[in-house]
């Protein structure tokens, strides 16, 4: 089954969407290694429920650990429309460099964190730069659009209104305003100088904050916590670590304002159940 897996990760093409057969494909693999794995468990004398519950943790924790610890690269695409070239780049939070290594106070080195791992203390899942620039006819780029892109800034896994929690939402938080502050070269480097430097930011959430199901509700608040946290008035400014062009760690002061808004994204989020939910928050 091992040989099974390997032949068909051998023919996989990158940088593309997956086919309907191959997603077809790695379902039906991956309930033949989850029921391997449980095979070994039940030799061991647990029970069926236990062994599969177990076997599906191990596959989950695997799958995350494989996906954290490739390479994240950033990804660049050229797309032409009435007469214009137009490039879209997505950079990887450890792509984010003013030297030989990126920005944030612990290093990716190279990798990166998927939202799956709802456990994550220091870095933000999913954290990326997005860009849309056109270029013009001596092939210069002017950039039309720039955002941040990250996952929720709860560390959901953990047990809620634990200090672990609180605090890697804190975490997750400054790497997001360290980001920010990236992509803006010259408060950049009025911040390394010493400058107490302003920094205004919009933060748009897509979260159904409901008590019904799910656990997008204590998501939310920690989110919101953590943003208030950052801006209370008598911690201001702000001040964060980030590594400068020679790799040294600085800690820079921001005078921070975030609005943060939060939109639904499913049917039920429309309706006056949601809604008042969302005012309890």
């Amino acid at each position: 089954m091992m040989q099974e897996i390997a032949d068909a990760m051998t023919h996989l093409e990158q940088d593309r969407n997956a086919t309907p057969t191959e997603l077809r494909k790695a379902g039906r693999l991956r309930n033949k290694l989850v029921s391997l794995i449980a095979g070994e468990y039940r030799r061991n004398g647990l029970s069926y429920c236990q062994a599969k519950r177990l076997a599906v943790g191990d596959y989950h924790a695997a799958r995350i650990k494989f996906l954290n610890h490739k390479p994240w690269k950033t990804l660049r695409h050229e797309l032409s429309h009435k007469a214009h070239t137009y490039v879209s780049t997505q950079r990887l939070a450890a792509e984010m460099k003013l030297g030989e290594r990126d920005i944030f106070e612990k290093s990716y080195n190279g990798k990166g964190i998927c939202s799956a791992d709802t456990v994550e203390l220091d870095h933000a899942a999913n954290l990326w730069q997005s860009s849309l620039s056109v270029k013009d006819a001596n092939g210069e780029e002017k950039v039309l659009f720039q955002g941040i892109r990250h996952g929720v800034l709860s560390p959901y896994g953990l047990p809620a209104g634990s200090e672990q929690r609180t605090s890697g939402a804190l975490n997750r938080a400054k790497e997001v305003v360290a980001t920010a502050l990236y992509s803006q070269n010259d408060l950049m480097t009025r911040a390394l100088e010493g400058e107490v430097v302003p920094l205004r930011l919009v933060s748009t959430s897509l979260l159904t904050p409901t008590s019904v199901a799910g656990k997008e509700k204590a998501m939310l608040r920690d989110q919101m916590a953590a943003w208030k946290t950052l801006c209370d008035p008598l911690k201001q400014p702000l001040e964060i670590c980030v590594h400068d062009h020679e790799g040294n760690i600085k800690t820079v002061q921001v005078a921070l304002s975030v609005a943060a808004l939060n939109f639904g994204v499913n049917e039920a989020a429309l309706t006056r159940i949601r809604y008042l939910d969302l005012l309890l928050l």
